[in-house]
C-alpha cells in the first residue's frame, strides 16, 4: 500500500507532537528562571510611568489541553481529503445524490467557515478584552511565561491591530469558502454531481466474478 501525501502529513505531525511533548515533560528549565526574571525586570524598566506596565505571572495551561487541541487540528486537516475521496460516494449511496449535494453545500458554506473561524474568534475576543480592559495582554490572561502588560496607547494599538487582522481573516475565509461553493450552486450542478456520484460508486474494484 503506497502512502499518500496526507498519510505522511498525519503521521509526521503525530510524531513531531510526541517528540515535543516528551521534551516538554523531560526538560527542566528551572535554572533559567533567574535569567528570565532579570530580563523581564529590564524590559519593565524601559517603559515610562505613563504605560503603567505590570508583570503578569505565568499560569501555564495543562499540557493535555495543548496536545488535545493540536491533535484535533491535525485529525481534521488530514481527515478532510479522506472524506472527500471516500465519504461522498458513500453518502450518495445512503442518502441519494440530491440530499448529498444539499448537505455538501451547507458543509462548504457556512459549515466550513464556522469550523475554521473558531481560532480567529479567540483572537477577536482577545482584542475586545484589550480594548475594554485597557491592558495588553489582559490582566487576567493565562500565559505560558511571565509577560509585561502595558496600558495606554500601546494597549489600544495592539487591540485595534489584532481586531483588524481578525476581521480581515474572517473576510478571507468567508470569501474563499463561498467561492468553493459557487460551482455547486450552478444550474447544471445537480446533473454533474449525479454523474460524479455514479462514477464514484463504481470506481472501487469489485470482487471476483461469479462463475
Amino acid at each position: 500500500m503506497q502512502a499518500s501525501y496526507w498519510d505522511w502529513l498525519l503521521w509526521g505531525s503525530v510524531l513531531l507532537g510526541g517528540v515535543a511533548l516528551a521534551r516538554h515533560i523531560a526538560n527542566d528549565d528551572g535554572h533559567l528562571k533567574a535569567h528570565r526574571e532579570q530580563a523581564l525586570q529590564r524590559r519593565l524598566a524601559r517603559y515610562p510611568a505613563s504605560a503603567r506596565a505590570v508583570i503578569i505571572r505565568a499560569q501555564p495551561v495543562p499540557w493535555t489541553r495543548t496536545v488535545l487541541a493540536l491533535g484535533s487540528i491535525i485529525v481534521i486537516a488530514a481527515g478532510i481529503p479522506y472524506f472527500l475521496r471516500g465519504g461522498i460516494p458513500l453518502l450518495c449511496n445512503r442518502m441519494g445524490p440530491a440530499s448529498t449535494l444539499q448537505w455538501l453545500r451547507f458543509a462548504l458554506f457556512p459549515g466550513l467557515p464556522a469550523l475554521l473561524m473558531w481560532p480567529v474568534a479567540i483572537g477577536l475576543r482577545q482584542s475586545v478584552r484589550i480594548l475594554r480592559g485597557g491592558y495588553a495582554p489582559p490582566l487576567d490572561s493565562r500565559l505560558a511565561r511571565d509577560t509585561v502588560a502595558v496600558s495606554g496607547w500601546r494597549a489600544r494599538l495592539q487591540g485595534v491591530t489584532r481586531l483588524a487582522i481578525a476581521i480581515a481573516v474572517i473576510c478571507v475565509i468567508g470569501y474563499w469558502t463561498y467561492d468553493l461553493r459557487r460551482p455547486l450552486d450552478a444550474n447544471d450542478a445537480g446533473a454533474r454531481f449525479v454523474a460524479s456520484c455514479v462514477v464514484g460508486a463504481h470506481s472501487p474494484q469489485e470482487g471476483p466474478a461469479h462463475r
